[in-house]
């Protein structure tokens, strides 16, 4: 299967080798026994006679059974008659299921030692992925529903290991994911050299369980090619995924409620994400998974129809993610692009946001029935528009340039218009349309919101000042058409933006490199004198690094790198700049800043990486993480 980890997958003998696989007594326990129980059922060619009697020999696997078959038993004589008629009743597969379950509850909740909130937590996303792995293996003709149902239960269990061997640093890792665009699974790739995924497919390949099982935990945080890995095995993962995914937006993570797993484009191969009924599976899913709660005592979320819908709006937004992060939009953008008309691609002559507005509204005026184009920066975190200066749109006065036009619950028809990415007329029914019309001293305009694929870029308001004709429908479709292409036409310019940005990054850190830094430095330094400012600049580098990479290779030297970038970078203030100087050396350029103060940022500099080296001394036995800063004012 070819995945897309951000760092390598380490081998079965490197696996063995680490601490979590030799040191951990409770989880070996465990895999002996999921080997067994799998041992027993896998022995087809007996009868359910035989597979009785070998099953009274396990206590807990012959209790699991009777408790959990839901098998009216009353009649049989003896404990190995009341077994086979629930092997017989049930199937080979599903009593394999009930005590892999029973197995795995034992160790999570009873034997491991997670804090009781983390325990259930996890239990009771499990069993929820479970489920509604079983549904949707149901829903799209997945056949194996058992195997579908183990993969959603056991897809985490790798997390239980790492967490075990490092149970300090694992709790504030769960944090630091919360913020961060890496799955949780290549965050731990980066602290501990391997990420749950791996470490749970190592441990279920060892415990006998099938190479699909195995391949779809392996991969339930990657994005796969299915040729390499199998049409089954493909389908199966995208199970996994959508189950996880579900579960998350209904309140049910595994043990932190900010993160979130990813959802791959190419899922919708497998799954018409579109007509998916996810409502109706998590009400088709309840009954089971509340007889599941009451079995293993734990709550289950609420209002689980307002989070339904939920899902799909966070459905989208995940598609749309996707979809930019594997560049897929720019060929689907380049086909629609051709079938519009002229005005059309006005917007695409330019990569330039100013032209973009001068060429488009100038054309709005000369081929619609509007006189002024009024334009508004849209903020989506406090649902404002704000007036702005663009270029080719109407000039405000400057006691409204920056004014912020609040949108509450009672403008309803701008609501709409930003919801429904088309045009409304207003006529100042509602307060904000009230503001706005008075603003330009009209009666009457329409309101526009300027969207592209990724996001809504801002608000247009459009008035008839000279022009008194009738706005037909053709026109208001053609309004609609032509202010989308002027928001996939921001969205390529900021696509531009980024890739310059990207020319100017140190590709290991993410941060200025040498080229762009010297740049920068040079116009904060004539900024400085020009204007009579502070400036501060600070050295920073890394004690020792040379023996990093003797001790423990060039490859971990660059991950030492990669996690101390964002430490410095997240330790000073938002008007300032850091840069890889070349090497282990960051140079931070800290506008506005005197000595002491440039010092105290230092410091918290300093204390920052010391905490990061304190949560890897595991990861670099003998070999402490610190740093030496120099500051000149």
């Amino acid at each position: 299967m070819a995945m897309n980890n951000a760092t390598p997958t380490l081998s079965t003998a490197e696996l063995e080798k680490l601490p979590l696989f030799q040191d951990n007594s409770v989880f070996r326990a465990l895999s002996q026994r999921m080997t067994r129980i799998n041992a027993i059922i896998s022995r087809r060619s007996q009868s359910a006679a035989q597979l009785a009697r070998e099953i009274c020999r396990d206590e807990m696997l012959a209790n699991a059974v009777l408790h959990f078959s839901d098998t009216d038993t009353s009649h049989e004589d003896g404990l190995t008659g009341k077994l086979k008629r629930a092997i017989v009743l049930h199937g080979f597969n599903r009593i394999r299921t009930l005590g892999i379950e029973l197995a795995f509850f034992d160790a999570v909740v009873e034997r491991i030692g997670l804090p009781h909130a983390m325990s259930s937590h996890f239990w009771r996303h499990s069993m929820m992925v479970a489920i509604l792995s079983r549904a949707l293996a149901k829903s799209t003709q997945y056949k194996d529903h058992n195997i579908a149902y183990l993969a959603g239960l056991l897809h985490d269990i790798g997390k239980l290991p790492l967490y075990l061997a490092h149970t300090e640093t694992y709790e504030s890792l769960l944090d630091v994911t919360s913020h961060a665009e890496l799955s949780i699974a290549d965050q731990e790739r980066k602290l501990f050299g391997v990420g749950h995924d791996t470490v749970g497919a190592h441990i279920l390949k060892q415990c006998g369980f099938s190479d699909r099982l195995c391949c779809a935990v392996d991969s339930h945080h990657q994005r796969y090619e299915s040729s390499s890995s199998g049409e089954q095995c493909a389908h199966l993962t995208v199970i996994v995924q959508v189950a996880d995914f579900i579960a998350w937006t209904q309140g049910a993570g595994s043990w932190s409620e900010k993160a979130s797993p990813m959802l791959p484009a190419r899922s919708e191969k497998y799954i018409d994400l579109d007509h998916l009924n996810v409502p109706g599976m998590i009400a088709h899913s309840t009954p089971k998974l509340q007889q599941a709660a009451e079995r293993y005592q734990f709550s289950l979320p609420n209002n689980r129809k307002i989070k339904g819908n939920l899902f799909q709006a966070n459905l989208n937004l995940a598609r749309l993610r996707s979809q930019y992060l594997e560049l897929k939009e720019e060929k689907d953008l380049a086909m629609a692009r051709e079938k519009r008309a002229k005005i059309l691609l006005l917007p695409h002559q330019s990569l330039n946001p100013e032209t973009i507005f001068k060429t488009t509204l100038k054309a709005i005026k000369k081929d619609m029935p509007f006189d002024e184009v009024w334009l508004f920066h849209f903020i989506k975190q406090t649902r404002s528009m704000v007036a702005e200066v663009f270029p080719g749109a109407a000039s405000f006065d400057p006691e409204w340039i920056g004014h912020q036009f609040s949108i509450s619950p009672k403008d309803q028809s701008v609501l709409a218009s930003l919801r429904l990415r088309k045009p409304v007329k207003i006529d100042g029914r509602t307060p904000l349309e009230d503001k706005l019309l008075k603003m330009v001293g009209l009666a009457k305009g329409v309101v526009m919101p300027i969207a592209g694929q990724e996001r809504i870029h801002g608000v247009a308001l459009l008035v008839q000042r000279v022009r008194h004709k009738p706005v037909d429908l053709h026109e208001m479709e053609d309004l609609t058409a032509l202010f989308h292409e002027i928001g996939v036409a921001l969205d390529n310019a900021r696509h531009l933006s980024r890739a310059n940005r990207k020319a100017s990054t140190d590709k290991l850190t993410g941060l200025m490199n040498r080229g762009s830094l010297d740049e920068y430095v040079s116009s904060a330094f004539n900024r400085a004198l020009r204007e009579k400012s502070d400036l501060a600049m600070v050295m920073v580098d890394i004690d020792y690094f040379k023996k990093f990479n003797d001790r423990f290779g060039h490859q971990e030297g660059d991950r030492v790198l990669e996690l101390v970038a964002p430490v410095i970078k997240k330790s000073i203030r938002a008007d300032g700049v850091v840069g890889r100087y070349g090497g282990e050396e960051f140079l931070l350029v800290l506008n506005n800043t005197n000595l002491q103060q440039a010092m105290a940022c230092c410091e918290r500099v300093r204390n920052s990486v010391a905490k990061l080296g304190h949560s890897l001394n595991k990861r670099f036995p003998g070999r402490p993480l610190s740093i030496s800063l120099g500051v000149a004012a």
